[in-house]
């Protein structure tokens, strides 16, 4: 569950920057989260929790607009209710959906996706039962151009038309023609996000201006 509060006045006089927002992402994955059965020990000093926080307001500091948003803070709080897999790529998005509902101006849609490899044959979506130490993942973060109707198209000489990566990682080592197939399917699949996020958002201004 994701949402944002903001942009409003920051809470610490010292993070106040007089020519763009600070951004703040609050992470927290309770005891009863998990799907094993196992009721994690709450640590105001979990790591991975700290980690994921960190990493998600460095992804959206480039994605965010914040030079639109001067003096003020903007607040990102992911709540994990319920963690079977792909926990990072599904926060990233549900943070660009809040976000975007929220009325944050950003410079695209960040979409995440969570990849593995098992012999010849990738998957997507890993549930918490595939996240193993035997199974490669991948998980990427990419800009993806939103009025990008067509098909993914790789080869173009385009820049404007690629993907933009913000962030990437890899759970294990990985011959290359491995690790560039994970990351042709990883880019496949925020790309197929992208347009449904995109389809979601027009149809979320419409709505908005059917009620004016």
């Amino acid at each position: 569950m994701a949402s944002v509060v903001g942009p409003r006045p920051c809470r610490f006089k010292g993070d106040m920057k007089p020519d763009e927002a600070t951004l703040v992402c609050k992470y927290n994955k309770p005891p009863f989260s998990s799907t094993s059965g196992e009721r994690r020990k709450v640590s105001n000093r979990d790591r991975s929790t700290s980690d994921f926080a960190a990493t998600i307001e460095e992804i959206f500091s480039c994605v965010v607009r914040k030079e639109k948003y001067p003096m003020s803070q903007i607040d990102i709080f992911l709540e994990v209710l319920q963690s079977d897999g792909s926990e990072f790529a599904c926060a990233v998005n549900a943070a660009t959906l809040a976000l975007t509902d929220a009325g944050i101006e950003m410079r695209s849609l960040a979409c995440a996706a969570t990849v593995g490899m098992w012999g010849p044959h990738l998957f997507a979506d890993l549930c918490r039962f595939e996240e193993n130490p035997r199974i490669p993942q991948l998980t990427m973060v990419c800009l993806q151009v939103v009025d990008q109707a067509g098909p993914l198209n790789p080869n173009t000489d385009n820049p404007a038309s690629q993907p933009q990566v913000l962030h990437t990682r890899l759970t294990s080592w990985l011959p290359t023609t491995k690790l560039n197939a994970l990351c042709a399917a990883a880019i496949e699949v925020t790309h197929a996000l992208s347009l449904e996020f995109a389809c979601w958002l027009r149809g979320r201004i419409r709505s908005e201006l059917d009620i004016r």
